[in-house]
């Protein structure tokens, strides 16, 4: 491992990450009122909350929450995203976060596969916001090393495969 990298891990220890809840669902997507949506969404609650045992996530009563959804799809016309988080925001209720009240960042992207075999997941992240705030102090740390070291980009971003629109096949593969 290099230096660089050693850093970036020190300074993660540093700031005493929590990595908060992490979950992986496959299966169709779903979205409030769909047809498969009511038979599932016992079985989709129940591994939310397997996964909050998983990794020691107790839904903070009061704190504010960071989520983030990323959806890959089989499908040609994926339902609307925002139905789609609705959705699942309402499964994570009460495992993850005891209102939706507390979700003051949400980020959620959807990609579509071309590839008809490829099965639909969506991988659901969630944290209490200082801490991803805490991540985004060491972003902006690496930002200002790359800037005063005459290394600054227009575009920089710690994901640019999400953001620079050539990379997206690489991102997509």
């Amino acid at each position: 491992m290099d230096s660089e990298n050693k850093i970036r891990l020190l300074q993660l220890r540093k700031h005493n990450i929590n990595f908060g809840f992490i979950s992986h669902y496959e299966g169709p997507i779903l979205t409030k009122g769909g047809k498969k949506s009511k038979s599932l969404s016992d079985k989709i609650r129940s591994d939310f909350q397997k996964d909050t045992d998983k990794f020691r996530w107790k839904a903070p009563p009061k704190a504010r929450i960071a989520i983030s959804f990323n959806m890959f799809c089989n499908q040609k016309n994926p339902p609307e995203i925002y139905r789609i988080v609705k959705y699942y925001l309402d499964l994570l209720q009460g495992s993850v976060f005891k209102n939706d009240k507390q979700v003051h960042y949400l980020e959620a992207s959807i990609w579509r596969s071309p590839n008809k075999d490829a099965k639909s997941s969506i991988y659901i992240y969630a944290k209490r916001l200082i801490e991803f705030y805490k991540i985004w102090d060491i972003y902006q740390d690496i930002y200002n090393d790359y800037e005063s070291n005459g290394y600054y980009e227009d575009s920089f971003s710690p994901y640019p495969y999400l953001i620079d629109q050539t990379l997206w096949d690489i991102a997509d593969k």
